[in-house]
């Protein structure tokens, strides 16, 4: 009986994040890696060619091995998951138009200061200052 609690769980997450998960399986066939982490059931798939870190469904892809961006990434899951079919509109799409943009732009706020990464950051643990600088890492 746990076994079959167990799929039936993740068949609901998956289909309740099904959008991104599509977008994640797209995504995963133009970028090749290879696993080097997985936390909780999640592949952290790491893609030299891939630029920064995206999370989509199941499927977190980063292009550092670097822990605070796996990390970071998985407070982008914990969005997901709550989020379900919503998470695209409220977190995806701002997030990309975010680091696109600010990349073009000449302000003084740091990357981590947008709604997207600031409560990515949080629900991960991650403490930053007024300069975007970790402070410290929370267990969670």
């Amino acid at each position: 009986m746990k076994g079959f609690l167990k799929i039936l769980k993740n068949v609901t997450l998956y289909v309740w994040q099904l959008p991104q998960n599509l977008v994640g399986l797209f995504v995963r066939l133009i970028y090749v890696g290879e696993v080097k982490h997985t936390i909780v059931g999640i592949d952290f798939w790491y893609c030299k060619s891939f630029p920064g870190g995206i999370s989509l469904g199941n499927m977190v892809m980063v292009g550092s091995d670097y822990m605070l961006v796996v990390r970071h990434e998985y407070g982008h899951q914990i969005q997901s998951k709550v989020l379900g079919p919503l998470y695209l509109f409220v977190i995806g799409i701002p997030s990309l138009l975010h680091a696109w943009l600010h990349d073009c732009e000449r302000n003084s706020k740091h990357y981590y200061h947008f709604y997207t990464e600031s409560w990515a950051d949080k629900w991960a643990g991650i403490v930053r200052d007024k300069n975007g600088i970790v402070i410290k890492i929370v267990a969670n």
